[in-house]
């Protein structure tokens, strides 16, 4: 009897490219101790986009880091109508726990826009070749504006009373530095 295998660790994450274009990046990493006796395992990864999310054709690319012949990307794609990514490889196990500087690791990055206004979650999962657990990472994203320091009444009056007090200091810098300069010569007022 064939023991199940732990699939692979899988990490993503969401930034914002402009107030409306996000990237997600996706990284596998076979990290799992009761793999270390293992060669190379076949794994896919599954991700269905969500709802208000709109892929940006051509932004998909998968990069397996780490030995060649052992970890490797065979597919990386969505399917016909641009709404699931599939990616299978294989991934050579790793002892590192951090996902992106893993010696052995698939990272996986596409783009896509999302309304102005809307947050949107977005789950992908991974499994190893012919088993059924998975293992799953979720990330969120905003579209809108970057938040901008607003100046009410407060804070316009703060911001005075910061500027006359930097004055200040400046003047008082001055007039310290410029009594310095000067020189006292009893002698030369007789």
């Amino acid at each position: 009897m064939l023991t199940p295998l732990d699939p692979p660790f899988i990490s993503k994450r969401a930034r914002m490219i402009d107030d409306t274009t996000v990237e997600w990046t996706i990284t596998v990493v076979n990290n799992s101790i009761t793999n270390a006796a293992q060669g190379p395992v076949a794994f896919n990864v599954t991700d269905v986009l969500p709802d208000g999310f709109a892929y940006s054709a051509g932004t998909v690319s998968c990069t397996p880091t780490g030995t060649s012949a052992q970890t490797a990307v065979t597919t990386c794609g969505f399917n016909a109508g641009n709404t699931t990514l599939n990616v299978t490889g294989t991934l050579a196990y790793t002892a590192s726990s951090t996902p992106t500087t893993a010696g052995e690791r698939v990272d996986i990055v596409f783009r896509g826009t999302v309304a102005l206004g809307d947050v949107v979650a977005n789950t992908a999962c991974t499994n190893l070749a012919g088993q059924t657990v998975n293992r799953c990472a979720s990330s969120a994203a905003a579209a809108g504006p970057v938040p901008v320091f607003g100046l009410d009444g407060k804070g316009l009056a703060l911001m005075m009373l910061m500027l006359g007090f930097m004055g200040l200091a400046a003047q008082r810098r001055a007039m310290t530095a410029s009594r310095r300069n000067v020189t006292f010569n009893p002698r030369a007022e007789r």
